[in-house]
């Protein structure tokens, strides 16, 4: 078994990893694409209470996660980036963050590379999509406390 440069075991080349997300009728600036809560509600077998929970969890560690990227960013630790943007991608595929999960996975990328002078751009797109999920998420929450 081959081991990458990050200390990961690497999937054999025969070997496809599940896709985690189902990007199939997303559209740029759909709100499937930023968040798509009809697959969300499938990752925790239609129980609305527990996504409600995950959503808003999700929502309080946000900001703490998106610091450590840019901590990480700055002080030029490439593989402590790679650890934030991957931390952030997995709770981002939780709640089937389409947009934010697509450019936190692009970062982890370009910092396992060590693709050092893309990062920062990377990084910039990561906290862009955030910015446009935060918004769903919260009007998630609005109308599913409502009902």
């Amino acid at each position: 078994m081959a081991v990458d440069k990050t200390d990961e075991v690497a999937a054999p080349a025969n070997v496809s990893r599940p896709k985690p997300l189902r990007l199939a009728g997303c559209q740029p600036g759909s709100e499937s694409l930023v968040f798509d809560r009809a697959v969300a509600l499938e990752r925790v077998e239609g129980d609305e209470e527990l996504l409600r929970d995950v959503v808003g969890v999700f929502l309080e560690c946000c900001g703490p996660m998106l610091d450590d990227v840019w901590q990480a960013s700055a002080q030029g630790d490439l593989r402590a980036a790679e650890r934030a943007a991957h931390t952030l991608k997995g709770s981002l595929a939780n709640i089937a963050a389409n947009e934010a999960w697509g450019s936190a996975s692009e970062l982890e990328t370009l910092a396992r590379e060590g693709r050092w002078g893309d990062v920062g751009a990377a990084s910039k797109r990561l906290e862009q999509a955030l910015g446009r999920l935060q918004p769903s998420l919260e009007a998630y929450l609005e109308t599913a406390t409502a009902a």
